[in-house]
Formats: C-alpha cells, structure tokens, sequence
C-alpha cells in the first residue's frame, strides 16, 4: 500500500467513516466467509448520509409545522411542484398565519387560566 492509501485509510479511522483496524482484526478472526466485508471500506456510512440535511427534507419539515395543507388545502406534491419562489412564499404567509394563530390560543389559554384560578379581570371588547 502507498502512502496515499495509508492516507486515506487514517482518515477514515479518525473521522469515524470506516474502522480499518477493527476491521482487519474481525475479519482475521472471522471463520465463516460471510462474515467478512470487503467492501465495508466504500459502503455508505451514517455521516455520510445528507437525506435528513437536504433541502427538501427541510421544506418539508417547514409544510407541517406552517400547516400548508390546513391553510391551503394544497397537498406535498401539488406544493413542491410549484416554482420555488411561490412555494417560499407559501411558507412566510403560513409561517405568519401560524405565528397569529399561536398568539391568539396563547392568549385564550392565559384567560381560560385565569378565569379557572378566579382572576380574571374586566374583558375587553373585541
């Protein structure tokens, strides 16, 4: 092996992307064939995996807590078929809506409180 490999392979083991050392002394007490795994050295590894990190894992995330589907009525596919500056303006609008609908239950909650605890003060005209 060059130093290139020798490298690589440091780099693998210090990163936690691959164990070539613990794989070497598993697979040289390994018996059984099937229990070695020449290829672990290039099998994804849960680092490198960019799914839960991606953009349209993000997106997503964003649809359900801004409740797109409740506001709109628009569905996931329908929503990330649109072109990307409406989709993002789908999002603010919800997000706004959102924000507005979690002060006025904030305040319901604190006045249901109060009146169940006997303070509640004058109400005000809405």
């Amino acid at each position: 092996m060059d130093a290139r490999g020798i490298l690589h392979q440091a780099y693998e083991t210090q990163y936690l992307i691959h164990d070539h050392l613990a794989q070497s002394r598993s697979e040289g007490m390994a018996m059984n064939p099937e229990h070695k795994r020449p290829l672990s050295s290039v099998a994804q590894h849960p680092a490198e995996d960019f799914s839960r990190t991606s953009s349209l894992y993000h997106t997503y995330l964003l649809f359900t807590k801004h409740k797109v589907y409740q506001a709109s009525g628009m569905d996931w596919p329908t929503f990330i078929s649109l072109p990307h500056d409406f989709a993002e303006y789908i999002l603010e609008v919800s997000a706004q809506a959102t924000q507005v609908e979690d002060k006025h239950n904030a305040e319901a909650m604190r006045r249901l409180q109060a009146e169940m605890n006997g303070t509640a003060g004058p109400q005000r005209p809405h």
